[in-house]
C-alpha cells in the first residue's frame, strides 16, 4: 500500500518548482525594472559589453555587404546590360536595309552592345557573372547565419549575469541586516557561487566565438571578394574587348553624294511609275559647297553636319501632294529591336560559338565524371582528390546546364544523355540526381580532430533549422547548407551505418538537386524537413551521448 506521505510529497513537488520559478522569474523582473529606472546599479561589465558590440557591429557590416552585393547582382548589373543593349538595338535601327551583315560601323557597334551581359559565359572560367555573385552571396549568408547562431549564446549570458546579479544584491542585503539567519545566508551565498560559475563559463565561451571572428575579420571574405574580382575583372575585359575598335569620324562624302543621288533616283522612278499620267521634272541634285564638304571637327560640338541641311533642303524641293506607295523591298521600316533582329538570316556568330562550347561542356562533363567515378571505386584516387574533383565537376555541370536551359538548347538532361547515346550511369546518378560527391552521403574519413567535426555538424544543424524558422524557402540558400551539414556528419567517425537521419538528409538532397535554384519549397515542404532535421539532430545527440 503506497504511503500517504510519500505521495503529498510527490504531489508538493512540482507546485514547490513551480513556486520557486515564479519566485526567481519576480525578483530578475523587479531587479530588471530597478535597474531601468536608476534606483539600483549593475555591476561594471564593461569589458565584455565592449566585445558584444564589437561581434554584433561586424554582423552589421556583413549584412550590409550583403545587402550592397545583391544590389549589385540584381539591379545595377542587369540595368548597365540592359540599357547598353537597348543602346546598340537604337542605334540597329538607323541602319538602312541593304547595309545589313555588310560590317558597318552601326552594326559593330550593336554587336559589341549586346556582347555586354551579366548571364553570358565569360573566358577565364566556367560560371558567368550572374551566378558567380549569387555564389558569393550564398557564401557569405554562410558567414551571416553563423554568427546569428552565436546570437542565443548571447541571449543566455544575459539571463545568466541577471541571475547573478540578483543573488549578489541579495547577499549584499542580507549582510547588511544586524540579524541575519545564518543558513539562507550560507543558502543564498551557494546560489551566488553556482551563478558566478555559470557567468564565467558563458562568458567564456563567448570569448572564445569573439577571438575566433576578431582573428579572421582580414580574411574571413577572402573567398567571397574574390569571386567579385573574377566578376568584375572577366565581365569589364570581355565589355573592353568587343569594343576594342574605333569608328571613323571621317566619312566619304562623295560617296555619299553619289547614294544620295541613286536614292532620288529611284523615288523618283516609282512616283513616275505609279502614276503615269503625272510629268514630273527630275532635276538633278545641286553639288555640295566646297565649304559643306569638310567635315565637322572633333572638338566643335555645337556644329551641324552640312550634309543633313542639304538633305533636309533636297527633300523639301521634292514634296509632292502624292503619298509615295510604300515598297516593302526598298522602305522597311524598324519599330522596335526584336523586329531589326527578325530581318536578319542568321544570329552573331557569337551565340553559335556560345551554344558549341556550352554544348561541348555539357557532353564532356557526363563522361568525365563517368570516369571519375570508376576510378574512385577502384581506389586509384584518394577521397580528398576525388572530392575536390567532383565538387568542380558538378559546379561546371550545373552552371553549363543552366545556361543551355535559358537558351533553349536544352529541356530534359536524361533525355539530352539518351540522344547523344552517352553511356554514363553513375555520372547520371552523380550529377543529376544526388549533386554531391559520394563522400558526403558515405563517410570515408578517418579524422583524427573528430571534436571539430561534431562541432560542426551541431553549428549546421542550428544554423540550418534557423534558416528555416526564419521563413527562407529558397533552393540556392537551403541546399547548400543541407550540403555541408551532410559534409561534416559525414565526417563523424564511429557513425552508425544505418544512422537514422542519413536516408532522411539524402533524400532531402535528391529532391533540392531536381530543383531550380530560383525555385522555392513549399510551407508543407519547409515543415517536413525541419521535422526530419529535429529528429536527426536528436539522433546525433542520442549517438554522441551513449
Amino acid at each position: 500500500m503506497k504511503d500517504p506521505a510519500a505521495g503529498g510529497a510527490a504531489r508538493s513537488s512540482p507546485r514547490k518548482k513551480k513556486r520557486l520559478s515564479w519566485q526567481l522569474h519576480k525578483r530578475r523582473l523587479q531587479y530588471q525594472l530597478l535597474t531601468g529606472f536608476g534606483k539600483e546599479l549593475p555591476p561594471a561589465d564593461d569589458l565584455y559589453v565592449a566585445h558584444e558590440q564589437r561581434f554584433l557591429s561586424l554582423l552589421q557590416k556583413l549584412l550590409d555587404i550583403r545587402q550592397s552585393l545583391e544590389y549589385y547582382r540584381t539591379k545595377a548589373l542587369p540595368e548597365y546590360c540592359a540599357a547598353c543593349a537597348a543602346l546598340g538595338a537604337d542605334v540597329w535601327c538607323v541602319v538602312s536595309v541593304d547595309a545589313v551583315g555588310k560590317g558597318t560601323d552601326a552594326e559593330r557597334f550593336r554587336h559589341a552592345m549586346c556582347a555586354i551581359n551579366e548571364t553570358k559565359e565569360l573566358k577565364s572560367h566556367y560560371f558567368n557573372a550572374d551566378e558567380v555573385l549569387a555564389g558569393a552571396l550564398r557564401f557569405l549568408d554562410i558567414h551571416i547565419n553563423a554568427m546569428r547562431s552565436v546570437k542565443s549564446q548571447i541571449e543566455h549570458r544575459k539571463h545568466v549575469k541577471l541571475e547573478f546579479d540578483c543573488y549578489e544584491r541579495k547577499v549584499a542585503r542580507l549582510c547588511e541586516l544586524q540579524t541575519v539567519n545564518v543558513k539562507k545566508l550560507e543558502r543564498n551565498q551557494a546560489k551566488l557561487q553556482r551563478a558566478k560559475d555559470a557567468l564565467q563559463v558563458a562568458t567564456f565561451d563567448l570569448y572564445r566565438v569573439f577571438a575566433k571572428y576578431e582573428s579572421e575579420r582580414d580574411t574571413m571574405l577572402n573567398g567571397e571578394l574574390e569571386m567579385v574580382r573574377q566578376v568584375m575583372n572577366g565581365f569589364y575585359s570581355k565589355n573592353a574587348s568587343a569594343t576594342n575598335f574605333v569608328i571613323p569620324e571621317d566619312v566619304d562624302r562623295a560617296s555619299i553624294e553619289q547614294r544620295t543621288q541613286e536614292i532620288y533616283t529611284q523615288m523618283v522612278a516609282k512616283e513616275l511609275e505609279h502614276d503615269p499620267q503625272r510629268v514630273l521634272v527630275s532635276p538633278a541634285l545641286a553639288p555640295l559647297e566646297p565649304s559643306q564638304q569638310q567635315p565637322r571637327r572633333s572638338g566643335d560640338a555645337g556644329a551641324i553636319l552640312p550634309s543633313t541641311a542639304a538633305l533636309s533642303v533636297d527633300a523639301e524641293q521634292t514634296k509632292t501632294p502624292l503619298e509615295l506607295p510604300a515598297s516593302p523591298a526598298s522602305a522597311p521600316t524598324c519599330a522596335s529591336a526584336s523586329a531589326c533582329a527578325s530581318a536578319l538570316r542568321a544570329e552573331p556568330a557569337d551565340d553559335d560559338d556560345l551554344a558549341d562550347r556550352l554544348r561541348t561542356i555539357q557532353l564532356s562533363r557526363p563522361t568525365t565524371t563517368e570516369h571519375l567515378e570508376t576510378a574512385y571505386v577502384r581506389d586509384a584516387i584518394t577521397p580528398e582528390e576525388y572530392t575536390e574533383t567532383c565538387t568542380k565537376l558538378i559546379s561546371q555541370f550545373k552552371t553549363a546546364e543552366t545556361a543551355l536551359r535559358l537558351g533553349g538548347f536544352l529541356g530534359d538532361i536524361e533525355a539530352f544523355i539518351s540522344q547523344y547515346r552517352l553511356d554514363c550511369p553513375r555520372a547520371l546518378e552523380r550529377l543529376v540526381r544526388i549533386g554531391v560527391p559520394a563522400t558526403v552521403v558515405h563517410n570515408s574519413t578517418n579524422r583524427k580532430a573528430d571534436s571539430v567535426n561534431v562541432a560542426q555538424t551541431v553549428q549546421n544543424f542550428i544554423t540550418l533549422m534557423d534558416v528555416l524558422k526564419l521563413n527562407i524557402r529558397a533552393v540556392d540558400e537551403i541546399q547548400p547548407l543541407l550540403c555541408e551539414m551532410m559534409t561534416s556528419l559525414t565526417q563523424v567517425s564511429g557513425l552508425p551505418a544505418d544512422f537514422q537521419g542519413r536516408d532522411k538528409m539524402e533524400g532531402w538532397l535528391r529532391t533540392l538537386n531536381t530543383m531550380r535554384a530560383s525555385d522555392e519549397i513549399d510551407d508543407d515542404q519547409a515543415r517536413q524537413l525541419s521535422f526530419d532535421l529535429e529528429r536527426a539532430y536528436s539522433s546525433f545527440m542520442a549517438f554522441l551521448n551513449k
